[in-house]
């Protein structure tokens, strides 16, 4: 049984390894390998004790030899005990710094309050010292009061920085304001809470068990776990096959999450090489797209000196004329502002006002456009380019209204909600929903579920690229009722 234990937490390593990169995997491996050593350890130990047959020990901890090794292996209780006490010391702290990892704005707080990390990490190291062998021996002697006293209080402080560690991955998901992202950090938080739940229960019954009888110092222990007989050993199966339930529920949600995190990486990664791939030749198509526009330019301002000259009486040609040239300047500016996302030049950063961005789009927009829309505006500020990204946003809005079109009541709805550390703008609509299969693809360049005749399909590919320059990230969510796609972006908190 516990051999299949230590299986299912290589096997859940083996996850975390294959879909996240070096810098996720190393903390959350290092944990399921801190559990990895303890179990082991305690294998040793439930070996080398009596109360048990050699044949019910091995279904418990596996085949017949690795019983015997175990028995065999030298290595004193002191030396058993010391390690065991540096693991699960070692798994709160680390513990504490991966749910540190997973919050940004905890993150942020103990970078500015260094002393914080003190009401962590003192206690814990603490207890390292007094729950050490020897030092356990010197202070309490034989004095059991002492010394259930001083156990029950290190389970307290573990169990305490365990709790408060996971107090910040559930802080993160209240922060998290895409759905999406939200259930698979509910994946994560999953995972993380039956671990610490699988390793507390062979870190609460030892080390101290090792040099000190059961009855005389856990005695809530001794009275749960016996350490002999029939029922001890139906008792220790049934507990090792629970631990091996929440193992596999581990695994499933490890799997769940990295595989989400690395099919994202992978889109990620494949849009920015086909966005490498694009810039090159859309230089040189804008070039020659603005080449062509100047020669219209020429044209329209041509004809309008010559319409000038009798636009009393061709009072409806002349207005168009001007219609034409104002929408020849816009396209004009468009190309511009494509060309400089391609290019890659530097950002025009400055403080700005959500409601100021949304206002730069909303002047974008059609005139009957105000119809359709509700807005329901949180201002907060951020850095940003104005000019790049509202005409990132407008796309969005754009396109919103696009779908929207031939429904019975359309309805376009753009929402910003100030999160903790992060900015969302949420674009949504009661068109039609877009194909899973299209969603996938839907920030790659060339990719539309309009008509290609009229649409090259760049557009969300080039909203992607700006949300990303500002460090952002987009989110869809599309099904047959709303269609919604999410913008964060990170908050300004300077004052």
């Amino acid at each position: 049984m516990l051999s299949l234990i230590l299986l299912s937490l290589i096997l859940s390593i083996i996850v975390i390894v294959i879909f996240s990169s070096i810098r996720k995997m190393i903390l959350p491996s290092l944990l399921h390998f801190l559990v990895i050593i303890y179990i082991v350890l305690f294998a040793m130990y439930f070996a080398k004790t009596g109360g048990l047959t050699i044949r019910e020990k091995s279904t418990l901890l596996g085949p017949v030899w690795l019983v015997s090794y175990f028995q065999s292996y030298p290595m004193s209780a002191d030396v058993m005990a010391s390690i065991m006490t540096a693991l699960r010391i070692s798994f709160c702290i680390l513990f504490f710094f991966y749910s540190l990892s997973c919050n940004y704005t905890m993150r942020v707080f103990f970078l500015e309050h260094k002393l914080a990390y003190c009401g962590i990490l003192v206690p814990l190291l603490f207890i390292l010292v007094i729950m050490q062998p020897k030092v356990f021996v010197l202070l309490f002697s034989f004095d059991y009061h002492s010394q259930r006293i001083a156990v029950k209080a290190s389970d307290i402080l573990m169990l305490l920085s365990l709790f408060i560690s996971y107090l910040f991955f559930l802080v993160e998901y209240k922060d998290i304001g895409i759905p999406v992202i939200r259930a698979y950090h509910r994946n994560l938080m999953l995972s993380a809470f039956l671990l610490t739940i699988v390793f507390f229960f062979f870190a609460s019954l030892n080390p101290v068990t090792v040099f000190q009888d059961y009855r005389t110092v856990r005695v809530y222990s001794s009275s749960v776990i016996p350490v002999q007989g029939y029922n001890a050993y139906m008792r220790w199966w049934f507990v090792l096959s629970s631990c091996l339930v929440l193992l596999v529920a581990i695994i499933i949600q490890n799997l769940k999450y990295y595989r989400y995190t690395y099919n994202r990486s992978r889109n990620e990664l494949s849009i920015s090489r086909r966005g490498k791939d694009f810039g090159g030749s859309s230089s040189v198509l804008v070039h020659g797209l603005k080449n062509q526009i100047i020669v219209a330019e020429i044209l329209v301002a041509e004809l309008s000196e010559q319409i000038d000259k009798c636009k009393d009486d061709m009072p409806d040609a002349y207005a168009e004329i001007q219609q034409l040239s104002n929408q020849i300047s816009i396209i004009r500016s468009r190309l511009d502002v494509i060309y400089k996302s391609f290019m890659n030049v530097e950002l025009k950063l400055v403080r700005l006002s959500i409601s100021d961005l949304i206002e730069a789009c909303r002047s974008k927009l059609p005139l009957d456009a105000d119809s359709l829309i509700s807005y329901d505006i949180e201002d907060s500020m951020i850095i940003a380019d104005k000019e790049l990204l509202s005409e990132a946003i407008y796309n969005i809005i754009n396109n919103a209204i696009e779908a929207t079109k031939g429904i019975e009541h359309p309805h376009v709805e753009v929402r910003v909600q100030a999160l903790r550390a992060r900015v969302m703008i949420s674009i949504r609509n009661n068109g039609p929903a877009i194909p899973e299969k299209i969603q996938q693809q839907l920030f790659q360049p060339f990719t539309t579920t309009k008509n290609t005749g009229s649409n090259w399909g760049l557009g969300l590919f080039y909203t992607h690229m700006i949300i990303k320059m500002h460090f952002g990230e987009i989110q869809l969510e599309s099904n047959p009722e709303l269609t919604e796609f999410m913008v964060m972006l990170p908050k300004n908190r300077v004052r």
